[in-house]
């Protein structure tokens, strides 16, 4: 299941929210406002925290209906309330909508943004916001002009999995090509750079390009840096891979000092973070 831990309170929202500075497209005026009519609950969505294609009926998915199997007989439904605001810049509103996924000891949350394009609802697959039981909480997704804001609540060391979190995060979301993206406090990656979490140093041999997404194809977090070292999740260091071909296809969330307190937060290849 993907995380979000680098899905900003003084001095620690700064580090969490990252530190190249960016903001939303000016949006033109708002012409259409037809996905407002569109059912969210009678939708295919992709369901992101178990990877698998649903067919939501009456706001529900029913998984003996399915026709792929749902991941552990998971049942979704849909999540509101449906904010809107234009975050692409086409004159059009978008949404945002939150799908749940329950079953047994697991539930899960995620966020996405539907795009409305060429007359119908389009959902980005790369969720705005993120969360599960062990994880923290979604407080609210909220619409402003050009925007989605997310106030989240992540889980900080020594909280237990049963607690909804003790560290506040909020941000900002936009589309840029195609791309959900963190545009405030600073331009980014929607995942949040957690100090807490990335306690591992490392030394890269070489320049890094942060990106927004684990994708080539994202936006890139501004240019190439050439940090004397970053800072990981200890789960990346030392991680066995079968072939070398495996750790080529890695990516890393990579928190990195650009000096005077302030860091970049993005995604960078794992042979380009972590030599070896």
């Amino acid at each position: 299941m993907p995380s979000l831990r680098c899905l900003g309170l003084p001095v620690l929202a700064v580090v969490l929210a990252g530190c190249s500075d960016s903001g939303p497209p000016t949006p033109p005026p708002v012409t259409s406002t037809e996905i407002r009519n569109f059912d969210f609950g009678a939708a295919e969505w992709f369901d992101v925290t178990n990877s698998v294609t649903v067919k939501l009926v009456g706001g529900m998915s029913h998984p003996e209906a399915q026709m792929a199997p749902t991941a552990f007989g998971m049942v979704n439904r849909v999540l509101g309330p449906v904010v809107y605001t234009d975050v692409d810049a086409d004159g059009d509103e978008d949404a945002a909508v939150g799908l749940t996924a329950e079953g047994g000891q697991t539930f899960n949350t995620a966020w996405h943004i539907w795009l409305w394009q060429d007359g119908r609802a389009v959902q980005l697959r790369q969720p705005i916001a993120l969360a599960d039981r062990c994880q923290g909480e979604i407080e609210s997704v909220t619409a402003k002009p050009g925007a989605f804001s997310v106030t989240a609540v992540l889980r900080d060391e020594g909280d237990s999995c049963s607690a909804s979190g003790s560290l506040p995060v909020s941000y900002e979301v936009s589309v840029q090509d195609g791309w959900p993206v963190r545009i405030r406090p600073e331009f980014g990656p929607v995942e949040t750079c957690n100090p807490r979490e990335q306690t591992e140093q490392v030394v890269p041999p070489g320049e890094l390009q942060l990106r927004t997404w684990p994708d080539e194809k994202s936006p890139a977090v501004g240019e190439p840096i050439e940090p004397t070292s970053v800072f990981v999740d200890e789960v990346y260091v030392g991680r066995y891979f079968r072939t070398r071909e495996d750790r080529d296809k890695q990516w890393v969330l990579v928190s990195a000092p650009l000096g005077e307190g302030r860091r970049v937060c993005g995604w960078a290849r794992y042979p380009d973070v972590i030599p070896g």
